[in-house]
This record gives C-alpha cells, structure tokens and sequence, in this order.
C-alpha cells in the first residue's frame, strides 16, 4: 500500500534535507579547517615572577662598569635580560698556533662564551710538577680570550671526566689508598692544591679584575641530588674554591642538584646518541623531542646509572653540554650529520632554555703525557675505547679547523639569539595540548610556543634521528589567547622532513606589529635612521602585518602583497638579496625587512664599525679580527663578499669591488685567483715480514684447545700489594733443546704489558681484554732462559697471568704463574738483562688460581696500535706522499682521507701523529702543517675489520663497511685553505 504525499510536503521536505546537507558540509568542512589538537597551544598564563638574590654568586662587576647577574628565570647583563651561547673549546687539545684562529670562527659563529675544561692530569701528571707552558698555558689563552672580547666559562674539576684517564685524575692521585671525589682529608689537601695552582693562572683574569673569566663550574657529573655525602663535598669544594680566590659572577654544576641549594647555578645537557652505550644497537633519544625542561638522564650513565633530570624553577634554565657533534668511540660509529647535530640544541630552545651551551663546538687533538698516554681506555677502567689522539668530537669546528657543514646552520640560531635572545629569555615555554609522545609520529610536528605578553616565537621541528619523517601535511598552529585564536599560516602549509623553524608572531617592529611570518628571522642591523631587519626563508613563506599603524609599504623583487582583514599579506616568492620590504609605520620611523633566501643566509654574517652594522653574505668564511676582516676560503682561492650597507675597505691587490643596480644596496667585492698547484699524492702499499713470535700456527692452536678448556687454565694471578703504577716480574726458564720444540707464552695483563725475552724485547700491541699468545723458541737458548715482564697498572686492582707451553710432537708441558715467579717495584736499570742478579727479589704475590677465564676463542680486541709504531699481523701498511707547494695567501693544506678497514693510524718516525675509528663517513681530515716538513711521506697503518667484530653502524653504511676485512686508502683529495686580511677604513 503506497501513501500519497502532497507535493508541497514533498518539496519542503527535499528543502530541509539539502539545508542539513549544506549545514553538515560546512560543519565538516570547519572541522577539516580546525588546526588538530596536537597543533593547538594555550597561553594566556605567560605570566610569571622574576627575583634574584637568592643565590650565593660572587663578584657581578667589572671595572669597566659592566654587571653580570641572574634572576631565577634567566641570566642578567648590565641589568637586562641575557642570553649567552657558549661553546666549547678546550685550549690543550688545540695547537698554540691555531688558538687564535680557533677562538675567531667561535666568535664568527655567534659564540659569546668559551667553555673549557682544566683538566688535572694534563698539568700535574708527576706529582707537585706543574707544567703551563705551551698549549698548556691557562693564562696566555685566557688573555687571546679577552682580546677579542670572548667570555670564558672555566670547568676546573678537581674531576672532569672529558674521555681523558682516570676521568682526569692523575695516576699518582688515583693509586692513592684515600678515598677520591669525597671530604677524604688527604683528598681535600690536593684538590686544594689544585685550585691554588689555577688561581695563580686565572686570577688576572677574572671579570672582577677586567677579564674574560665570568663562571666557574666545580666538578662534573658527580650526582648530589639524593646524596648528602656528595653535597657536602660539593659545598666544601666551593669553599676551597673561595679560599683560594676564585672570585667570578657565577658558580655552577652539571649534575643532579640538591632541591633548594643556593650554591651553583643548575646546568644540563642533552645528547643525540650515546657513545658510551655499552650496547651496539640503534638509540633513539629523547634530545629531539619538544617538550618540558629537562636533562638527558642518559649522560655518565657508563659511570653512575641513569639521572634524575628534573629541573627546578629557582634557576635560570642553562645548559652546559648540548651535544653540537659527537664522538666516536671503538664500538659505537655513529656518523652524526647536521640535523643530528642541531636537533638537540633546537629542542632545548623550543623547551625553555635561557642558555645554550654547546659541547664540543671546536674539536681538537689529544694531549700525550710523557708517562702515559691521556685518553679514556676499557684498559684503564672504563666503558669506552676513545681514539687516543683524536678529539674530533664531529664538532662544528673540526680538530684540523675545519668547518662542518653543522658550523653554518649553528650560526644562524646563535645569530638570532645574539639579537632576539634577550626578548626570547623573558618568554615562557608552552607545549600543545596532545604530545609526541613516540619519535615515530610520521604525520606531526614537534612544536612548541614561547611567549610573553601575547607575542613570541612558534619552534616547530620535524626531525628525529634514526626515524625518516614524512613531509607533514596541513601543518597549521593554532595560538589561543585573550579569548581569541591565531592561525600561524593562515593556511596549513606542507611542513618538510628535517625541517627547524623559528616563526614570529605578535612582533612589535617600532609601531607596526609583525601577525606572523613564516620566514625566520637572522638578525637585525641598527643604523641612523633605518634599521634592517634579516629574515630568511627556504623557499615561499608568508608575512603579515597589521595594517593599522602602517603609511606605506614598497616591495622588491621576488613579492607579493594583499590586503584584507586589516592585514597585510605579503608573498616572499623568490627570497634573495633584492626580496626587501620598506615600510613606513605610523611613527614614522622606517625600517626595512629583507628576506635572503637559506642558501645565502647560510653564507652571512654581521659585522659592526664605527655605530653602523653591515650584513656579510660571502662563500668564503668572514672573521672579524680588530680592525681586519680575515677570510678563509676552503678549496678555491676566488672568493665573493655582499656588503650591505657598503663598507669602506683597503682592498689588496687583485680585489675588486662593484655596486648592485636595484634593490638593495649591496657592494660586491671579489677576488679571482689561479688554484695553488700542489704535487700528487701518490700511496703505495708496503710489504712486511710477520716477526717471529707472532703465533699463527692454526693447527696447534687446534691441538692446545684440544687439551685445555681456556689459555691460562691453571695459572695464577699474581698481584701488586701497593697498588704501584709499574711491577717488574721475572721467571728463569730451563727447557732442554728449545730449537726442536714449540714455546708459547700465553698471557694476560692489567693493563699493559711489556715482554722481554733473555734482554730482547718482543714489541706487540697488548689487549687487556684477550689472552696473548706469543712463539718464544727462536729467542729461547740451552740452559737458563729468563722471560722479563713490565707491568703497568693504571687502576687499583690489576693483576697479570701467563702460562707457557712446550710441545713436541703430542707432549705438552706447562709452566704456570705461582709463587716462583719473581717480582719488584723498583728494580736496577738492566732489570730485563739475562745476566742480573735477581737473588734479592722478591717473591710474586699470588692471589687466585684461574682468575682469568679467557676463552681461546678471540673476542672484539679494541684499537690494535700505540703511541708508538707496533707491527701487528692484521695491519696494511701504507706509505703517503706529502704534497708540496705553496702560494700567496695559501694557509695549509688539508687532506680529506677515504679509507676502509677497521682502525687507521698515522706516523711519522714512528710516532703517531693521527688516529680515526672508521665509521665509513668518507671523511678523515688531517693537516699538512701536522707533519715535519722536512720528512717526504707519513706511514699509514690500516687495520682489517674480522667476521666477529661488533659495532654500532648507520644502516647505510654497514655493507661497505665490512669490505673493510681487505683495508685499502681509497682516495685522499687535497683542501687548499687560504686566508686573506682585508683591513677597515674607520670613519673617524
């Protein structure tokens, strides 16, 4: 049965249907327009207290008049609000030479302060002998600091970790039976004696007395947040500090602080991998999200567990070490490219941090104690196997000097703190309503808010390390406020994987205020009558401006402008140097906006003369040395500088300078110059005879495994009673007609071992972790034989092992270590000769009888090579030609080195020069002013990768890398640095 409907109900009917339908699409249509949770921020509570006072710093003055101080939100500079970046840069693990040049490309690089370690091993290495001298000269780096107007901020222990030796303690202090890094009277005695010597090179030095000194740090990772024991003695050392003078604006730690304390400006940190991980697998940190304050709970972990990283509200939030590169170490080869780099710095920005502190921002070469070696070793006792000259951190400023690409994006963030820094210090951090919570969020930004007042700065990043993003789609940040909403675009933009930005929003430029601009800024340039304000932009980007409290607008090339809404929406199509914006607001005061494009951003730099300030955009590094520019140019001699506004220059020779037509007006000065002509580098491979005690008889190995479940199966420990740095062992040996047997020694030392045989010494490269197995017939004679033994112990509680083999056919005898080995702690000079009277010896100390388990099978042995040249039978060797020739303005000569295999080691007469863990980044530098000029080539020994190595890899990198078991120098490319000085005509 059908029921029939009037027509007009019919048509009503169909109205009201498409009505709903209409009203439900643009319900939905609005919902699709509404930014999503996760980019939706509130900060109406961007409200807060600021008080200072309640800490106990020292002297906030200088003579010039200058004050540093602090409030419990941010530091304080002549009374205003600051925010220092600091860099560091440690003075011993850089050439004298190249300090100045060092201390320059910080500066040029937008670093305020140099952080630096003092690092007590390196000048007391023999007890009560102090050395400052030569790269160790404290007083005279501190004085080229203050020359070029650089703060320092000291780090002075007593310990400091820093992958030195006994975390920087020397091996005299370290074998002391007093307890360390504690109130331990003897302890104290020294750690005062410590600070003594370092106030004697400081002192001149202090802000106080018009220096460069404006912080110290006291210790390092040692945790007092829930240990009283380690509080007391960070008050103490504070107090020896004082004692002693040391009299600077600040005090700080870096460590879990004690709730309350009022003794040391907290400091944290954040790294974006972890080196000294005992683990090979991939890390995927918590440095590369946006989110509260916080430190890395990961740093000392290898030393002391994970760390409480809270962050209390009574201090200022600073960093100390936010890793700005990454070291190497034997097991972990991470390759830390630039956004790796960046990431955990931008994120710390984004969370709050009023103080950035970048650890390390210029690499360096390990100092060599004329004892021991200076680096950090699983030998000596911890976690890690560290290269032992090479310190090159992958910082923005390589241990040769060079520049990373890294060095170029940290200029632009410590330019813009430089200028924007001060606003940014008194903005609160605000974090979107859903977090990120995994780092494999593909489709979103990590974002956060920074704002005061209503007006601040939106940090977006899409980039975690070890994870491949996505291009996030629609990314638009909703800023609610005043009962009101912001939409930072207008519409939602396409977000790029890797991408950092920094967008304004709410920006009073004079009486105009900047909406928001997607274009970020660089710096501002203040001179009579105009002021430039930098922005840049990687690729189109947007800014908008209220249109009230603007007369006029003229645009350059590249731009685009619509008015609506009361706003003015400016298109940057094109940026470049010719995408400027001059406005006239209502005050009358102009100013200009010039948008550079990110390529030519990355090349600027501002330079500031005479009450003017100059925009520098030039493909060769510009430093500012008094009243020089010094340029350094990598690769090619030609070089461009932009000048905006123009500069008066003397030119040398061969410049030449010219004036842009339209839009800015930028100077174009250039040199063009012939390349130098270097001579070839030519390699060729060396062959060498396998020496006589290397053990490689495969089938005997077999037999002895046979018989014995592990190499010193029976053996003894025989152990020092006096925890001395050096034991002297001796064992005579009768076996009847040696030539026609097999003798194997097979040993194990903590740490090092040194083995003569009847005087002759068998030089091999020791590994504490596995059992040494060395031939011994061809050196052995009829009658007594005497085995000569140098133990050196760098921690308390080494020991040594060894058990000898004769075999003849299927007979095998043993000689174990027991009671009847002989021993001595301060033995004659000829102590290993065959012909010494050893009667008066004494006998070995024994303490456990198979104490050392070591399977025959051979595990991962670490670096294979020494301070000194050591055949090893998994070497290559390979000899190097060094390039000759030279030209004006050229500065040395770098050698980018490609190689494969597993360790490489340089040395010149034996010596080593420079070292490198192979991570298979195809970029190993080294300097030709390293070498003696007066030696033709430098011998390259190569070590080959072996099946049963494990390492951590970057996963585009593992399949070459394991080519390694054949090692081979696969290219080395010549890098020609020149540097030119172009003085500054004053306007006075």
């Amino acid at each position: 049965m059908f029921l029939e409907v009037p027509r007009i109900q019919l048509i009503k009917a169909k109205t009201s249907f498409i009505v709903l339908v209409i009203l439900c699409a643009a319900h939905l249509a609005a919902i699709g327009q509404k930014a999503p949770d996760y980019y939706k921020v509130n900060i109406n509570k961007d409200q807060y207290k600021t008080y200072t006072g309640h800490m106990k710093m020292g002297t906030p003055w200088s003579p010039s008049g200058d004050t540093l101080s602090y409030t419990n939100v941010y530091l304080t500079k002549n009374g205003k609000p600051w925010f220092p970046v600091q860099g560091e840069m440690n003075f011993t693990k850089v050439p004298r030479a190249q300090w100045e040049d060092g201390i320059l490309k910080m500066k040029a690089a937008g670093i305020q302060v140099i952080g630096t370690y003092v690092v007590w091993l390196y000048h007391e290495e023999t007890e009560g002998k102090f050395d400052w001298s030569g790269n160790k000269d404290l007083s005279a780096f501190l004085e080229l600091c203050k020359k070029h107007d650089m703060y320092v901020w000291l780090r002075i222990g007593p310990w400091t970790h820093f992958e030195v030796r006994n975390g920087s303690f020397p091996d005299w202090l370290q074998n002391l039976p007093n307890r360390l890094r504690s109130n331990d009277p003897v302890y104290l005695k020294y750690a005062d004696r410590w600070f003594e010597q370092i106030a004697k090179q400081a002192s001149p030095h202090y802000f106080k007395n018009g220096g460069a000194v404006i912080a110290v740090q006291i210790e390092n990772e040692l945790e007092y947040r829930r240990s009283e024991e380690n509080y007391k003695h960070m008050l103490k050392l504070k107090e020896l500090v004082l004692k002693q003078g040391i009299d600077v604006p600040y005090y700080s730690s870096f460590a879990p602080d004690k709730e309350g304390q009022t003794d040391f400006l907290h400091t944290i940190g954040g790294y974006g991998d972890s080196p000294w991980a005992q683990h090979t697998d991939k890390l995927f940190k918590d440095p590369y999200y946006i989110r509260r304050l916080a430190s890395d709970p990961d740093i000392g972990s290898d030393l002391f567990g994970m760390r409480d990283t809270k962050v209390y509200s009574q201090y200022p939030g600073l960093s100390a070490e936010i890793g700005s590169g990454m070291q190497v170490t034997y097991h972990r080869r991470n390759i830390f490219n630039t956004p790796d780099a960046l990431g955990p710095g931008f994120t710390r920005l984004a969370s709050g941090l009023n103080g950035l502190g970048y650890f390390m921002f210029h690499g360096g070469i390990n100092p060599v104690g004329e004892i021991t070696p200076f680096h950090e070793t699983r030998a000596t006792g911890y976690p890690n196997d560290v290269t032992i000259l090479n310190y090159d951190f992958t910082a923005p400023i390589g241990a040769m000097g060079e520049l990373k690409d890294s060095y170029y994006e940290f200029r632009l963030t410590n330019l813009f703190l430089k200028d924007y820094g001060s606003k940014l210090a008194t903005q609160s951090a605000f974090f979107p309503e859903k977090d990120v919570k995994t780092p494999f969020s593909h489709d979103t930004v990590r974002f956060s808010v920074r704002s005061h007042n209503n007006s601040g700065f939106i940090f977006a990043s899409n980039y975690n390390r070890n994870v491949k993003l996505k291009d996030a789609q629609n990314f638009q940040v909703a800023i609610e406020y005043k009962g009101k909403t912001l939409l930072v675009p207008e519409k939602p933009v396409t977000f790029p994987s890797g991408k950092m930005s920094i967008w304004p929003f709410n920006l009073d430029i004079h009486s105009a205020k900047l909406v928001y601009s997607t274009s970020q800024p660089l710096f501002r340039l203040k001179n009579p009558g105009k002021e430039t304000h930098v922005f840049f932009s990687d690729g189109a980007s947007e800014l908008v401006f209220e249109a009230a409290g603007i007369k006029s607008i003229n645009l350059g090339e590249g731009l685009a402008m619509q008015n609506r809404d009361g706003k003015r929406y400016i298109q940057v199509n094109k940026p470049g140097k010719k995408s400027i914006i001059s406005i006239v607001p209502a005050s009358g005061v102009p100013f200009d906006v010039l948008v550079l494009s990110k390529e030519e951003a990355l090349m600027s730099s501002k330079y500031s003369t005479d009450g003017s300030e100059h925009l520098l955009v030039s493909n060769a590094l510009v430093m500012v040395d008094g009243g020089n520019l010094r340029i350094q140019k990598y690769d090619n001699p030609s070089t461009e500088i932009y000048a905006y506004p123009t500069l008066s220059l003397n030119l040398p020779a061969q410049w030449k300078s010219e004036q842009n037509s339209g839009g800015t007006s930028f100077t174009k000065y250039s040199l063009n110059a012939e390349p130098v002509k270097l001579s070839d580098v030519t390699v060729k491979e060396l062959s060498f005879k396998p020496e006589d005690f290397w053990f490689t008889d495969s089938v005997l190995l077999k037999k002895l495994q046979a018989k014995y479940e592990f190499p010193l199966q029976g053996a003894a420990q025989l152990y020092p009673p006096k925890n001395p740095i050096n034991v002297y062992y001796r064992k005579h040996l009768n076996i009847a007609n040696p030539k026609n047997k097999t003798v194997v020694l097979a040993f194990n030392a903590d740490d090092e071992a040194e083995v003569w045989v009847n005087g002759k010494q068998l030089k091999y490269y020791n590994d504490s972790r596995n059992v040494s197995l060395l031939k011994l017939d061809k050196y052995l004679t009829k009658g007594d034989n005497v085995l000569s033994f140098k133990v050196t112990n760098h921690n308390r509680g080494a020991g040594f092992s060894a058990k000898i083999y004769t075999i003849e056919g299927d007979n095998i005898q043993t000689v174990e270590t027991d009671g009847s080995w002989l021993s001595n702690l301060a033995p004659e000079k000829n102590w290993n000769s065959k012909k010494l009277d050893d009667s008066k010896w004494e006998k070995a100390v024994v303490r456990n009888v198979n104490f050392r388990k070591i399977a025959w099978k051979e595990t991962q042995p670490g670096p294979q090579y020494g301070l000194n040249f050591i055949p090893h039978p998994n070497q290559k060797l390979f000899s190097v030609s060094l390039p000759k020739g030279n030209a004006p303005g050229l500065k040395d000569v770098l050698f980018n080195v490609d190689y494969s295999g597993d360790v490489a080691a340089v040395y010149q007469k034996d010596k080593l020069v420079f070292d490198d863990f192979n991570n298979d980044a195809g970029k190993w530098l080294l300097r030709r002013s390293m070498f003696n000029g007066s030696d033709k080539t430098a011998l390259f020994q190569l070590f080959s990768v072996q099946p049963h190595y494990k390492f951590y890899l970057e996963d585009d990198v593992k399949s070459k890398f394991w080519e390694g078991k054949n090692p081979k120098i696969e290219n080395i490319k010549l890098i020609p640095v020149y540097e030119y000085q172009i003085p500054v005509q004053s306007k006075s």
